[in-house]
């Protein structure tokens, strides 16, 4: 079973059709053969958080025999206290012999915010992408690689090549994320080295079923599935979230949940308190890992200045302000970081025009850019943690959200003032602890930090870089996979602050 955190992503949905604007249409019948049809719960670190529900039929298709594969997914998780629920649908058709895409459709709510995503092949190996948020469609086509499949489609894979040694790489079209990234997995027969985290059951199933365990690692997330002989998971492990999902029956898999705080589960105290920090020019942290430790990236603001098997020791400054350009700003290298996104939708009527009445007397890129960052500090009236991941527009229209609704708000407005701008994930100190946050980087001549939530410029050096990128949802998956890395165990040691 694919299991993206991801992909296994937001949202339940009924929708049936694979059309796009009227395009690919639904199947012609109703299915002709039950391939599979399985529930799984879903705990981490013990408690109970959610549910999964995955099948599989043979149906015809436009007069021809194709698979049509459905995943819901529902999950109840804390922020700060507050319930943030998310529930997904995800339905795809593929064909029968070589499981090549046809088409697919997504719904999701995310802390009560609708989404939905689309897509159809066109001609040869183009596809057509379509994606809503916040009453606002994306439209994108990309050519597909030979043998690329949805990633839906590699459960219906595993289970036709149940061999020892078995494996397969390539690329498949993440449905949720509207994006297409590398996937890989082994087969292997026996119930593997690694101890299965399952248990038998009452009915004596469970671990004690396995017969072959594969591994899969899609976008960047590994998960390790054990099999019974017919190839149905039992029990799946996704060790980057110390997650399990174990396969039961679908009452007690809709049993109540046991949702624990996400927020207060990312929070890590260093070794020592950090005094003064507005006030510091830098600081040294050596961060110490469970495993192999993350990548950092670097720049003038973050230098790794010592790395081993175990532990990352960076060295962390502040940026002043520097002489800027005049804006706008022109594309050439920085084009990409112009452009509008899903979530940094500048191009939207009331991104732009907000923009535009901040920015049209002002010619100098820093002074746009701290005018867009003081709007958005200021914009926020009701911050919290009752959202999920809101778009640009949407947090215009709302006035609430967390990191997230600040930063993505005011990339959307610099890139509408003609400000090249990039979203960053990371960590940051607070009242004696380090959690998960996001801010910008604006160019303006240089890349200044800008963290509109706690309303720094020049933002203060605790501030962890993990990663920097666009507002484009495999771009905000990939962000994901970065933050699983650190809140995993990271112990952090305060080497030196200036």
């Amino acid at each position: 079973m694919e299991t993206s955190c991801r992909r296994a992503g937001v949202g339940i949905a009924t929708a049936v059709c694979l059309a796009v604007s009227g395009g690919a249409g639904a199947a012609d019948d109703a299915p002709s053969q039950r391939l599979f049809d399985e529930w799984f719960e879903i705990t981490i670190e013990g408690h109970k958080v959610g549910s999964v529900h995955q099948a599989a039929y043979l149906v015809r298709f436009e007069g021809a025999e194709a698979i049509r594969s459905l995943t819901e997914l529902k999950t109840t998780f804390l922020r700060d206290g507050i319930p943030l629920e998310s529930t997904s649908t995800t339905e795809t058709v593929s064909r029968k012999d070589d499981l090549a895409p046809i088409g697919f459709n997504m719904v999701a709510v995310d802390g009560q915010q609708k989404r939905s995503s689309a897509g159809r092949v066109l001609e040869g190996r183009a596809f057509h992408f379509e994606t809503k948020l916040g009453g606002k469609v994306t439209e994108k086509e990309a050519i597909l690689a030979e043998g690329t499949l949805f990633s839906s489609s590699i459960e219906n894979l595993v289970r036709r090549n149940m061999r020892d040694g078995w494996s397969w790489g390539g690329n498949v079209i993440m449905e949720s994320d509207v994006d297409i990234a590398k996937a890989e997995v082994t087969m292997a027969a026996g119930r593997g080295k690694t101890a299965c985290p399952c248990g038998p059951d009452a009915a004596g199933s469970g671990c004690a079923a396995a017969a072959f365990v594969s591994r899969s690692t899609v976008a960047g997330i590994e998960s390790i599935d054990w099999r019974d002989a017919s190839g149905g998971p039992v029990c799946v492990s996704v060790p980057a979230m110390k997650g399990v999902f174990r396969r039961v029956g679908r009452d007690k898999a809709l049993e109540r949940f046991d949702p624990f705080d996400i927020f207060e589960r990312s929070l890590m105290k260093p070794d020592r308190p950090i005094k003064g920090v507005r006030d510091l020019e830098s600081v040294t942290l050596e961060l110490v890992f469970d495993g192999a430790p993350a990548d950092f990236p670097e720049d003038e603001r973050q230098k790794v200045v010592a790395r081993n098997a175990r532990s990352v020791t960076l060295k962390l400054r502040r940026v002043p302000e520097k002489p800027s350009v005049k804006r706008p700003v022109q594309g050439g290298e920085h084009a990409r970081f112009l452009k509008p996104t899903e979530y940094e939708q500048s191009d939207a009527p009331e991104i732009a025009l907000k923009a535009k009445e901040l920015t049209w007397t002002i010619d100098d890129a820093l002074d746009a850019a701290k005018a867009v960052h003081a709007f958005a500090h200021g914009r926020i009236a009701r911050p919290g943690m009752g959202k999920g991941y809101l778009s640009a527009v949407e947090v215009l229209k709302e006035g609430e959200g967390d990191c997230t609704e600040y930063s993505v708000l005011a990339s959307a407005l610099a890139k509408a003032a003609g400000l090249p701008t990039r979203l960053v994930t990371g960590a940051v100190y607070v009242d004696g602890v380090f959690g998960f946050h996001a801010w910008l980087e604006i160019f303006v001549g240089y890349w200044q930090p800008f963290d509109p939530t706690l309303d720094e410029i020049s933002i203060n050096p605790t501030h962890i870089k993990l990663w920097t990128g666009v507002g484009e949802p495999g771009a905000l998956r990939d962000a994901a996979v970065a933050v699983l890395r650190l809140f995993t165990g990271v112990k952090i040691r305060v080497v030196e602050t200036k």
